[in-house]
């Protein structure tokens, strides 16, 4: 993959799957969601070097919560509104966008797509 090349990505299904990118290479997020049907599943950011298994959690999960498109904002444990955004979010073989949860069936779609940047 070239340094500017986009790369669209609907291969994350089951629990743990992930996009890492090559040893010295760098990519941005552009998009990333789960559809509606998937309620138990959630993108994260994870750690791949430091502390396995740590990760950031980038949307509500649960059963009230019907698929996600980006990034929560806000603090969700509150009365506070809150939103989604597409967040910038760089990876690189140490950070990996990991899917948490599988999809709920085959007719459901994880979809992210990504830039190589460096």
């Amino acid at each position: 993959m070239a340094v500017g090349s986009i790369t669209v990505d609907t291969s994350l299904r089951a629990h743990g799957d992930s996009i890492t990118m090559s040893s010295g290479q760098v990519g941005k997020l552009l998009f990333y969601g789960v559809t509606a049907n998937s309620t138990n599943s959630v993108l994260t950011v994870v750690d791949n070097t430091v502390t396995s298994g740590a990760e950031i959690v980038l949307s509500i999960k649960g059963a009230s919560d019907n698929g996600s498109i980006g990034t929560t904002l806000g603090c969700t444990t509150s009365t506070d509104t809150v939103t989604s955004a597409m967040v910038p979010i760089y990876l690189d073989d140490s950070v990996s966008l990991r899917l948490n949860g599988a999809l709920a069936s085959t007719g459901d779609m994880c979809y992210v797509n990504y830039v190589r940047v460096e």
